[in-house]
């Protein structure tokens, strides 16, 4: 019954399929204990040695057996399970967990770009590059150059030297591949990679590399559809709106400050605490954070507002999460990372707008331009608008 209820409390906030996770660990748990411990009747009861290591030792020889990542997610699962009754009053052994149970964090490794030659030249270039932009900038640069350098080094194996790259044979044959790759790439996709590689062969031509005149032009790019921001209707909007407020959870909060200020969903779930500041006399906005153009800005915001804010105030210090140390001084509490709390929102969106029968599915970018919809309906001109974005 104890974990019962502690599951039922993260399932206010977590993904259905999350919660059947932590449901599933808690039943391998429990089974094991009224296997080989009948004894045990309380949590106070529960001892590092025999019953946590028990445990652990069944995991690894489960048959037939679990893999290494499987082990370490239940490992983790009851760690925050264990945190949950803790914060809830029962009792448990101090030690009953420690950190080396735990699985460590994974260091991300790269490894070596194909091609005995160019794979260096690149990866040189790349590791230039890291200096300035972001890791997952960098990382999408890499990427694409593992797959330039691999259609070359399977394709072409003679070629050796970048002054012996040719428009003809070597670029006109990568962009046929990846026009015939199946399943098929969409057009931006196409022209992101196209971007990425010329962007690096621009950047070694620059350090003196010889490259063939001419090797990449303009007509290279596949034309990238163009796709008008869509604000949602009128009567989806207010539908969408009333649903949120019958919810009056955290996330359904969340979603109403969003479509209320503008913001985007990113800039939401980075929120601090102390985000709704008073600027003067019954003057008040929300504080944003450095977000997609590395500013911070302040949203004027009304009582309506304020009122969200406080109700999330309120509904944070409730929730379970709220105990955990990464909760930290976000608005949205973050047992996980910013993109977890992400998802849950686009979740907890599709839901409610299933739900308020919206007319067509709702993207959390869209509370933004109906946002900004509704402002120049109410005659707030572009160069303001702009400003609040």
């Amino acid at each position: 019954d104890s974990f019962e209820a502690c599951i039922q409390t993260l399932a206010a906030t977590l993904e259905p399929v999350t919660i059947t996770g932590y449901r599933l660990v808690a039943r391998d748990f429990l089974s094991y204990l009224e296997i080989h411990f009948p004894q045990v009747r309380q949590l106070s009861q529960l001892r590092r040695d025999p019953h946590w290591l028990g445990w652990l030792r069944s995991l690894g020889e489960q048959q037939p057996p679990l893999r290494e990542i499987t082990r370490q997610k239940y490992r983790l699962k009851l760690r925050v399970l264990f945190q949950q009754l803790a914060s809830c009053g029962h009792l448990l052994e101090d030690e009953l967990l420690l950190i080396e149970d735990l699985p460590s964090p994974r260091r991300r490794t790269h490894d070596p770009l194909p091609h005995p030659t160019l794979g260096k030249i690149f990866e040189t270039q790349i590791q230039t590059l890291a200096a300035t932009l972001r890791p997952g900038t960098v990382l999408g640069y890499r990427c694409i150059a593992r797959r330039f350098l691999s259609f070359l080094q399977t394709d072409f194996p003679q070629l050796r030297q970048l002054s012996e790259l040719r428009r003809d044979p070597h670029w006109l044959a990568w962009l046929r591949s990846l026009h015939e790759q199946q399943p098929p790439l969409s057009n931006a996709t196409r022209q992101g990679y196209l971007w990425d590689v010329r962007r690096l062969l621009q950047d070694l031509e620059s350090q003196g590399h010889s490259l063939s005149p001419g090797l990449v032009v303009a007509e290279d790019f596949p034309p990238r559809p163009r796709y008008l921001p869509r604000a949602l209707s009128p009567e989806d909007d207010q539908r969408l709106q009333q649903q949120l407020h019958r919810q009056d959870d955290l996330l359904s909060n969340a979603l109403l400050l969003t479509r209320a200020t503008g913001i985007r969903i990113g800039e939401c779930v980075d929120l601090a605490v102390d985000c709704l500041r008073m600027l003067g006399p019954q003057q008040w906005a929300v504080h944003v954070p450095l977000g997609k153009l590395h500013t911070e800005r302040m949203v004027p915001v009304d009582e309506d507002v304020r009122n969200i804010v406080n109700r999330m105030m309120a509904l944070r210090s409730q929730s379970i999460h709220a105990t955990l140390a990464k909760a930290g001084s976000f608005l949205l509490p973050r047992p996980y990372s910013h993109g977890r709390v992400y998802q849950n929102l686009r979740y907890a969106l599709a839901q409610a707008a299933e739900q308020a029968k919206c007319s067509h599915h709702v993207t959390c970018h869209q509370l933004r331009h109906t946002y900004a919809s509704e402002m120049v309906r109410l005659g707030v001109n572009l160069p303001a608008l702009m400003q609040l974005l």
